[in-house]
């Protein structure tokens, strides 16, 4: 019985949550994943802020602060902070003007597929905190025009203040559904769309907090399916030809993941999946079956990526329309 095989604290989430990992993975991966649920605290990872300050200077202040980091091949500005938390590093005169901005690694891997460069339209359909709004806003150097879209009121004002601090200028900041968004913009408005939905954030869940894994419940990922498939029949038809769209969640349950990826598949002929390649240890090929259902084989270019020491638990697909 696999619930014999995990550490204790496993037993907090239902035997079903890991019977249905084990469908996906062996034994020894799921051993892993609980693991990475149980940690007390990853270390911090910062995105330097290029819209204020280059990564050499930033380095330096770093430094001087004695606080030691290590880069990701990756990504040029994104680095693990190694000898300081994140109450520390809110300290600093850094974050502080927003020259550095703590992101999760797993949060900064999305803009980065995005083929951003200045001038692009782009928009980014549920986007509190701004954490990739403002790193695609650092990307397109601030030349062009991001719209960002967030529902909650609450999360909009966290929003707008982030987007403030970092000095993210070329941002319009719309409150409104994602799913009303055909109703303000025209078909083919962006040349860009980042589709960071809600979800069932299995990949956050940390067995020492209830907080983070109290709410699951088995039907639950199948129900933030309905939702993210009707908001991304609203957003396909936004993209112009030969855009990118990017989605991606913070989970790793496959109805709310690869499901998504095969409707879009099979019900927009326009789309092209464009296959990611794994980045690092923690990221792998997304799958193509789970239990019985089977998805599209284009499936396995998405990424996943699995909690671990390093990193939360997230998927990335991304998308080409043709034309």
């Amino acid at each position: 019985m696999i619930m014999e095989a995990l550490p204790p604290e496993a037993h907090k989430l239902s035997t079903s949550f890991w019977e249905r990992l084990a469908t996906l993975y062996p034994l020894e991966t799921v051993i892993r994943i609980a693991q990475a649920m149980i940690l007390p605290s990853r270390q911090p990872t910062i995105r330097i802020n290029t819209l204020k300050i280059r990564v050499d200077e930033a380095l330096g202040e770093l430094a001087k602060e004695g606080i030691v980091v290590e880069g990701f091949s990756f990504s040029p500005v994104a680095f693990l902070v190694v000898n300081a938390n994140e109450e520390r590093l809110a300290r600093t005169k850094l974050y502080q003007e927003g020259k550095i901005y703590l992101q999760q690694i797993a949060s900064q891997i999305p803009p980065l597929v995005m083929d951003l460069k200045p001038g692009l339209r782009v928009l980014d359909a549920a986007a509190a905190p701004g954490s990739k709004t403002s790193q695609i806003a650092a990307l397109m150097e601030g030349k062009g025009e991001i719209v960002a879209n967030e529902k909650d009121p609450i999360r909009l004002k966290r929003l707008i203040h982030n987007l403030t601090l970092l000095g993210c200028t070329n941002v319009l900041v719309r409150q409104g559904d994602a799913l009303d968004l055909g109703e303000s913009f025209a078909p083919e408005s962006f040349d860009r769309i980042l589709a960071d939905l809600p979800c069932s954030a299995e990949g956050r869940i940390n067995l020492r907090r209830e907080r983070s894994y109290g709410y699951w419940h088995e039907e639950l990922p199948s129900k933030h399916y309905k939702h993210q498939r009707s908001i991304m029949r609203r957003l396909v038809p936004l993209l112009k030809p030969g855009g990118i769209m990017v989605y991606s969640t913070c989970t790793i349950a496959p109805e709310e993941n690869e499901a998504i990826v095969h409707f879009l598949l099979c019900n927009y002929p326009e789309l092209e999946l464009v296959a990611l390649t794994p980045m690092a240890s923690f990221m792998q090929p997304a799958v193509h079956r789970f239990g019985s259902v089977a998805y599209r084989r284009e499936t396995v270019g998405a990424l996943r990526g699995l909690p671990s020491p390093e990193s939360e638990g997230f998927f990335i697909a991304k998308f080409k329309k043709r034309g």
